[in-house]
């Protein structure tokens, strides 16, 4: 299981490690070990996920998720993906379209609880859905908030 996603993975940050880097990856350093980018759809959070990785880890050590893939969604659990990556030495694990999965709050509660070597960085785009299971996380996750980008952005983006 593991090695198809990571091949996903490594795929999915060779094509979105993109040059221009938006203020967020400039500013915020995710340091925490639960981070959860929330903010509305084609903001940049996928691109700033694979900036964020490219930049930190080494490939090996981390593994990209889209929980908007149905063959993921349908076939593994977050939890199931968690356990095998740790056992596996990984690091960072990044979940992507986290409001698509449908426990996903208890889930990553879990997942943050059993493995304490692990960073996770979760986005989503629905804030309803994204507020709601917070709730389960508030002790846990630090939420940032990525909004569109600033016209000084897209002046510097050419």
């Amino acid at each position: 299981m593991l090695e198809e996603l990571a091949i996903k993975s490594r795929d999915f940050i060779k094509i979105n490690n993109l040059k221009y880097q938006r203020y967020f990856i400039q500013t915020k350093t995710l340091e925490h070990r639960l981070s959860l980018i929330i903010g509305a759809r084609g903001v940049g959070k996928t691109t700033t996920v694979a900036q964020y990785i490219a930049k930190n880890y080494k490939i090996e050590e981390t593994l990209y998720i889209n929980l908007d893939d149905i063959q993921i969604s349908s076939n593994y659990t977050m939890v199931q993906i968690a356990e095998e990556f740790v056992l596996n030495g990984g690091k960072l694990l990044c979940f992507d379209e986290i409001h698509k999965y449908q426990n996903w709050s208890a889930e990553l509660k879990n997942i943050y609880d059993r493995f304490d070597t692990l960073k996770i960085i979760a986005t989503g785009s629905s804030a309803l859905e994204i507020n709601k299971g917070t709730h389960d996380l508030s002790r846990r996750a630090i939420v940032y908030n990525m909004v569109g980008m600033s016209f000084r952005e897209f002046l510097e983006s050419f």
